[in-house]
């Protein structure tokens, strides 16, 4: 808060510096400043200088001085407060400061190669040399660079610098583009070029991955497909959810287990003795802290010696020290903070009391012995305090018996307590004993300090335990509850599974009967944990765990129930027709047939197996080696690679009662050919990297069809269709990997190297970018254009080597950094818009506020003036000679006007412009009435105009004002929201432009009124050269303000897409008919 009422009075001094100097207007561009008056009579050329200087002379000269002075006080100041700003952390207001004293160090051509200090010098030389125009020069440029120097510190930029700042950043900006392009079109030259150098092995292996993608997604449709349909998804997805289901409920048997209600009063016990000892614990520090200041003041005392100011020092601290002491006192309404206030009070007396040597003395010896009687009280609270906290430790310790949470909280709590600092309880060392050094002990730690550290651990390990031991409860609650709700919806989901077949129904219904019972003692559970029945619901959740495990086993059950009954059974041919009485699932070895049993390996030196089948199982639809018996039809498979005929006996498919042996058939069919995809690989020209990425990205996709081709044959189809997604993931690898590890050679390395050396070229002017942008003053984050550049070197790299994939995707990374940066330079170049529209508002507006004044001066002269007239004629020589001034200077601000009109018009602020050019307008008219010209006319006419011309500027500061202060209340719009960036919002305009209007409609109002001669009609219409003239011309101006009003609103209409209503549209056509001509103004946008 000080610094900030410091630096207010340094801004408030520099104005009044400022104000020591005549004003002037804005001089920045694009702003020009106003033109030279005529010289008006000065004081010191007035005066009589041939007996050396005048009076007024040596009292400027004096004064000059004065401001050199507190100049000299302003630098200081600003030194001192820059180096406290930046210490607060208040690192911009110290930049501010920092660039404020660079500027009065700076020498630049326009205060003439002098600083801010040398040019007041001057000033005072030329004044008391007598020169005062050249004393006037001086002074100019040393409110110029006031001027300047009041910018800096309230931070508004220089119009021209911020100009100048944007146009460097737009052109970065521009150039970044250019090299994104060019970064884009290089990409799409090295997709090219990839796409043309691979070679007919890379083309087939692509064509085979992508074949194989399309193979194992329609396997995964069919295995999908007849999952829902014969409810083995359902199944298979129902126990996925009953396992997570079981293993949450395990853990929440161990909560119950932690969980003890009754524990929670023990630790509530201990914290009421924690609080003792830490409560004794702040007793001492803070009776030891008094002793220390005590003992302070006493050294410091004694040190001073006949030294007052350091005695005085000493005194004050003391006395500081001891009021707030006494606010702890009365805060806590503790004895010992009583005392320790008490103490502090009646020393910093003894020490205010004493005014001699030996009176000091005795006060620092009394300060001392104080500090004593503090510090053995500070002990005496220290041992009360470690007293309690051994009692706290030796609770903690027989609770932390208990296996609970509170238990272990109790054993936090008590290993906190036993902590000590260089030794443990035996003598020895803290790695001797095993006890941890305390945290944040050091060399000047107190003992009361080190209780109060251990006291504060330990509490928080007891405000742990407790909150833990207080949640257990209703978080089992609700954990049973909501295991509850999914026990009963997986129970009814299992119920709707008994009606799709006999395999899966008496599983699934001995299932749904265990999850009900679970679903039953799990509610309980919830009940019981939220009225703090541990046991009970302890109790509950270990039945509802056993429901589920039994829930979980019969649903084992029924999943090889169904693939058992699935299986094609040994001697049933597919077509319905026998093969010699057997079928054969593996190979016949020699020639012979089995004996009319099911092989489920391979016959031995064609020995039939003793009617055994092995593995309990037929391997009908599986091949050996992908071979079969000559003549003979494998039971269950295809013959090469062709469809089943027909179903099974029971005219069920063959998902339908389990198993699906076509699936599996075609799924192990698949992986075989992946596997022999993976060895087409070797020939593809692929560099290493991605050759080695395709071939286990292969060997990845044919592993997990393996599994997905077993799930299938024991008919797990959710198990299956994770395996197939697996697969599919990993055949998406290799099909990626194979697309960007194209390996250049012959004539496309050729050309590689010519993109290298574009890449090259691009990386180069990326770098001179980054060092010229590096070189702006700017205090924004920069763009990272250095990671552009080096994701282009990589690229150049990768392309030299003829690595096209990896160099396409470098390419693409470099062009999203260098889109990337032209995003942050647009944000960037956004923030400045808005400073330089901020700063030129702030200009127009201080111009539109010296316009206003300075017409009024000249108003308040007018009616003086006219006051001052006799009768209807020509003023006398004397007021012509005044009111011809009056006009003169009137015309000046009309000029003024419209340059400030041509400036804001440049930024498309076209009501605020029109404003101002019709203030200009009336000045110059205003000026010619009040001139020769207008025969030194100065009466209710004139005056009305110069009234106008007031509002009109009274208008416009306040919609510039109403602007300033939406800006600095409202955050800047995001960028890309669409619309432009503005200088005046268009509801800013629009509302300005609705004023003037209704303007104009009160003044025709107020003309019919005055002269009703004007809307007479038929023979009392007036003829039109019996009008007066002047009448006419203000009759002429409103209209043309009503048209420049229309012309306006017609331009908003068609920016903003507003439709023309019809009427318009209709008068338009007939006017253009009747050969009418309208006048009109000229707008940006607008032809003609």
């Amino acid at each position: 808060m000080k610094t900030t009422l410091n630096l207010s009075r340094l801004v408030r001094l520099l104005g009044t510096l400022a104000l020591c100097y005549p004003t002037s207007p804005i001089g920045a561009a694009p702003l020009p400043s106003r033109p030279a008056q005529p010289a008006q009579p000065s004081p010191l050329t007035a005066v009589s200088q041939d007996d050396g200087l005048s009076r007024e002379q040596a009292a400027l000269a004096e004064e000059q001085g004065l401001l050199r002075r507190q100049l000299h006080q302003l630098s200081q100041t600003m030194e001192a407060l820059a180096g406290r700003f930046q210490a607060e952390g208040r690192s911009h207001a110290a930049q501010l400061l920092r660039g404020a004293l660079k500027h009065l160090t700076d020498r630049n051509d326009q205060a003439g190669s002098l600083t801010l200090d040398e040019l007041m010098g001057a000033s005072g030389a030329e004044l008391g040399g007598g020169r005062a125009g050249r004393a006037l020069e001086e002074q100019e440029r040393i409110l110029a660079s006031l001027e300047r120097l009041l910018a800096i510190l309230l931070d508004r930029q220089d119009l021209d610098s911020l100009e100048e700042t944007l146009e460097e950043l737009q052109e970065i900006k521009r150039r970044l583009g250019q090299l994104a392009d060019d970064e884009a079109r290089l990409e799409e030259q090295t997709a090219d070029l990839k796409e043309e150098a691979r070679n007919q092995e890379l083309v087939d292996l692509t064509a085979g991955i992508n074949r194989a993608a399309a193979r194992q997604r329609d396997l995964l449709a069919q295995n999908e497909s007849r999952g829902r349909a014969d409810g083995s998804l359902a199944l298979d997805r129902a126990r996925e959810e009953l396992a997570v289901l079981l293993r949450r409920q395990e853990k929440d048997l161990e909560l119950f287990a932690a969980w003890d209600p009754e524990a929670g009063r023990e630790l509530e016990l201990l914290a009421k003795g924690l609080r003792e000892a830490r409560l004794e614990a702040s007793r001492a520090m803070r009776l030891e802290q008094a002793a220390r200041e005590l003992e302070l003041a006493a050294a410091t005392a004694r040190e001073a010696g006949g030294d007052d100011a350091g005695f005085r020092a000493a005194t004050q601290d003391l006395n500081s020290a001891a009021q707030d002491a006494a606010r702890e006192a009365r805060a806590s309404e503790d004895a010992a903070a009583r005392l320790a206030a008490d103490e502090l009070a009646a020393g910093a007396a003894e020490l205010a009391a004493a005014q001699d040597g030996t009176s000091r003395r005795l006060a620092a010896e009394s300060l001392e012995e104080r500090a004593r009687r503090l510090r053995a009280a500070a002990e005496q609270a220290r041992e009360r305090g470690e007293l309690a906290g051994a009692a706290v430790e030796a609770a903690a310790q027989s609770a932390a018996e208990r296996k609970s949470s509170a238990g272990l909280a109790a054993s936090e709590v008590a290993a906190a307590l036993a902590e000590r600092t260089g030794a443990g309880p035996e003598g020895g060392s803290a790695g001797e004993t095993g006890a941890a050094p305390e945290a944040g002990a050091g060399p000047g730690t107190t003992e009361a300090e080190r209780l109060a550290a251990r006291a504060e651990r330990a509490q928080r390990a007891l405000e742990n335990g407790l909150r833990e031991n207080e949640l257990l409860g209703p978080v089992l609650a609700a954990s049973q509850a909501s295991a509850a709700a999914q026990a009963a919806a997986l129970a009814k989901e299992l119920e709707g599974l008994t009606a799709l077949s006999a395999a899966l129904g008496a599983g699934a219904r001995a299932a749904s009967d265990e999850l009900e019972r679970a679903a039953a003692s799990l509610a309980a559970a919830s009940e019981q944990a939220a009225a703090g029945q541990a046991a009970q619901g302890r109790a509950e959740a270990g039945r509802a765990a056993e429901s589920l495990a039994k829930a979980l086993g019969a649903l084992g059950q029924s999943q090889s129930g169904q693939s058992e009954s699935g299986q094609s059974q040994s001697g049933q041919s597919e077509s319905g027709q026998s093969q010699s009485g057997q079928s054969q699932s593996g190979q016949s070895e020699s020639g012979q047939s089995q004996s009319g049993q099911s092989q489920s390996g391979q016959s031995e030196s064609g020995q039939s197996q003793s009617g055994q089948s092995q593995s309990g199982q037929s391997q009908s639809g599986q091949s050996e080696s992908g071979q079969s018996e000559s003549g003979q039809s494998q039971s269950g498979q295809s013959q090469s690679g062709q469809s089943q005929s027909g179903q099974s006996e029971s005219g069920q498919s063959p998902g339908a009662q389990g198993g699906s042996p076509d699936l599996a058939q075609a799924q192990e069919q698949l992986a075989q050919d992946v596997t022999d995809l993976a060895e087409e690989a070797r020939g593809a020209n692929l560099n290493d990297e991605s050759k080695r990425a395709v071939e286990d990205s292969l060997s990845s996709a044919a592993t997990a069809m393996e599994r997905a081709a077993q799930a299938l044959a024991e008919a797990r189809s959710a198990a299956a269709a994770s395996a197939q997604r697996d697969a599919l993931d990993a055949l998406a690898k290799a099909g990626e990997a194979a697309g960007e590890g194209v390996q250049a050679d012959g004539e496309a390395a050729a050309r590689a190297q010519e993109l290298r050396a574009e890449q090259e070229r691009i990386r180069e002017e990326i770098m001179r970018l980054a060092e010229r942008n590096q070189e702006r003053a700017s205090a924004t984050p920069q763009p990272d254009m250095e990671g552009a550049a080096s994701s282009a070197s990589q690229a150049a790299e990768s392309l030299g080597a003829g690595n096209l994939g990896g160099a396409q995707k470098q390419e693409q990374e470099t062009e999203r950094r260098l889109r990337q940066a032209m995003e942050q330079l647009e944000e960037e170049e956004e923030q400045y818009e808005r400073l330089r529209q901020e700063e030129l508002l702030f200009r127009i507006a201080e111009e539109a506020q010296a316009l206003l004044e300075e017409h009024q001066a000249q108003m308040a002269r007018t009616l003086e003036l006219h006051g001052q007239r006799q009768g209807a004629g020509l003023p006398g020589r004397s007021l012509r000679l005044r009111l011809r001034d009056v006009a003169r200077q009137e015309t000046a601000l009309s000029q003024r006007a419209r340059e400030a009109a041509d400036t804001i018009r440049a930024e498309e602020s076209l009501v605020f412009a029109e404003i101002l050019a019709e203030v200009a307008g009336d000045l110059t008219r205003i000026g010619r009435d009040l001139g020769d010209a207008g025969g030194y006319q100065s009466g209710e006419r004139v005056q009305a105009l110069q009234r106008d011309v007031e509002r009109s500027l009274g208008w416009l500061l306040e919609a510039l004002r109403q602007e300033a202060q939406r800006r600095s209340e409202s955050p800047p719009e995001p960028s890309g929201s669409g619309g432009e960036n503005r200088l005046v919002p268009d509801s800013a305009e629009l509302k300005l432009l609705r004023r003037m209007e209704v303007e104009i409609l009160e003044g025709l109002a107020e003309l019919e009124i005055l002269h009703p001669e004007l809307t007479a009609e038929g023979a009392a219409a007036p003829d039109r050269a019996a009008l007066d003239p002047l009448l006419l011309e203000d009759v002429a101006r409103m209209a043309y303000r009503h048209q420049r009003v229309s012309d306006l609103f017609e331009h908003f209409r068609s920016r903003l897409g507003i439709p023309a209503p019809a009427d318009d549209t209709e008068e338009s056509e007939s006017e253009a008919e009747s050969g009418g001509m309208r006048p009109r103004i000229e707008l940006p946008g607008q032809d003609g």
